[in-house]
């Protein structure tokens, strides 16, 4: 009875070492389980968002000023831009595409004159992508190949995100004119009462970048 009762408690040892060897088997199981769909699913994101940031830059050719001038048209008052009481068609400025995935995400025309480079429309169509950065940057380049005196660009009062990005790639204000936009409104009548964040539209504001002082 004895020897029958110690075999008993061997056996009842080893059965409890068994599934506490077991539970612990299960349990990294499943945590290297968990691990790997935490894995995947983050591959997925990584890939999704490595995607999402490649911006690819091109330069504006003919065949772009039909859908730009439809831009123009649908979401900024008509297919002319005006700047200091000057007009420009899109035809008429040069230009950088920004695409992703071979779809246009923004776009910026500008035009060089008299050894400066205005900037006449920038616009990126998804936010906080980094495409406005990138289209800027191309500007950046021909003012520095270019050996151009100043960068600078005119936006108006309501438009504060606007204001935001370019003081903090070291724009200065150079001018603001006061109630421009009533002239303006002569010549671009759609253009809206207010604007953004439900500012009136009143005046037109220079903004500069430097680069041969």
């Amino acid at each position: 009875c004895h020897a029958i009762c110690i075999r008993f408690a061997l056996l009842s040892k080893l059965r409890a070492n068994l599934l506490t060897h077991a539970g612990r088997v299960s349990q990294v199981t499943h945590t290297l389980g968990s691990l790997w769909i935490v894995n995947c699913v983050m591959a997925v994101f990584l890939k999704r968002r490595i995607k999402s940031n490649m911006v690819n830059i091109r330069e504006k050719n003919d065949s772009d000023n039909s859908w730009i001038t439809n831009l123009l048209v649908n979401n900024w008052g008509g297919e002319s831009i005006i700047t200091k009481r000057k007009v420009y068609f899109v035809q008429e400025l040069k230009g950088f595409i920004a695409e992703n995935d071979h779809q246009s995400i923004g776009l910026c025309l500008y035009n060089i004159a008299n050894n400066e480079c205005e900037i006449s429309f920038l616009e990126a169509f998804q936010q906080y992508k980094g495409i406005g950065t990138a289209l800027i940057n191309k500007i950046f380049e021909i003012g520095i190949k270019e050996h151009l005196k100043r960068i600078w660009l005119i936006t108006t009062n309501d438009n504060i995100d606007a204001l935001r990005f370019y003081q903090k790639r070291n724009f200065i204000l150079k001018d603001i004119y006061r109630n421009e936009i009533a002239e303006t409104r002569k010549i671009k009548p759609n253009i809206p009462q207010k604007g953004y964040y439900n500012i009136p539209i009143r005046d037109e504001i220079e903004l500069e970048y430097i680069i041969i002082s």
